[in-house]
Order: C-alpha cells, then structure tokens, then sequence
C-alpha cells in the first residue's frame, strides 16, 4: 500500500469525525439545563467573593431574591476555593 486509504475506509473515518464532532457541539449548547444551588445570602456578597469565583471559573449568578447562587456542577470547587 502506498499510504493512501480505501474509499471505504475514509468514508467511515469522515462519518466517525462528523459524528464526533456533532455530539461535541450539541453538549456544549446544552447550557439551558443549568441549576443553581444556594451559595450565600446577599448580606455576604462582596467583590472578593465574586472575584473568586471568577477566578476558579464558577457559573455563579444572583437569584431573585438577591442571593448569589452557583451552577451546582461548580458548587464543591466553589465552596472549597471560595469559602
């Protein structure tokens, strides 16, 4: 063989990357099922607090009852990192 492949060959290479490469996609655009969970009421909310969380890159954001509240996947790093 001279390096090249089958027509065949490729054609399933090319459908495993596009498969690949779709499932990838449709996972990180999966951002609306994010939940929150309780991190701290609005009375310990400061600048250093946010910037923390920033800062180990936590989902955080405020409720409507001007809580700040963590995407639940972050909610150990930021209690761990930020506390």
């Amino acid at each position: 063989m001279n390096g090249t492949l089958k027509p065949s060959k490729l054609l399933k290479k090319k459908k495993f990357l596009i498969t690949l490469l779709l499932f990838l996609f449709l996972t990180a655009c999966n951002d609306e099922n994010e939940n929150y969970v309780f991190f701290t009421s609005s009375e310990h909310i400061n600048d250093s607090l946010t910037e923390c969380l920033d800062d180990q890159k936590v989902k955080y954001k405020i409720d409507e009852e001007e809580n700040l509240v963590v995407e639940e996947d972050d909610s150990d790093k930021a209690i761990a990192k930020c506390s």
